[in-house]
């Protein structure tokens, strides 16, 4: 089952990784999956900066996706609506 599902790791790092790939890479996956979809990388203010983006508290839980925003969006339903919501909402501020 759990190979099937895949894997949201949140793990914080001492270390500030310099771009998405490397967190990839210096994060590997638990057994017995064999990638990370998702890494949670920051959260509450623990682990490596930022811990807030524009529009955020500070301390927010902060995720990498190792891909597209197309390919996210292609598996996880709902996304594309709430990223136009989003925007919209950017807009009119």
């Amino acid at each position: 089952m759990a190979k099937r599902t895949p894997l949201w790791q949140a793990r914080y790092l001492n270390v500030q990784p310099t771009d998405t790939a490397s967190l990839f890479k210096d994060i590997p996956p638990n057994p017995p999956w064999t990638a990370n979809m998702l890494i949670q990388f920051t959260g509450d203010g623990v682990g490596p900066v930022p811990h807030t983006v524009d529009g955020l508290e500070d301390g927010a839980d902060l995720d990498a996706f190792d891909g597209t925003h197309n390919q996210l969006a292609a598996i996880w339903p709902g996304l594309a609506a709430a990223h136009e919501v989003g925007a919209a909402a950017a807009a009119t501020s």
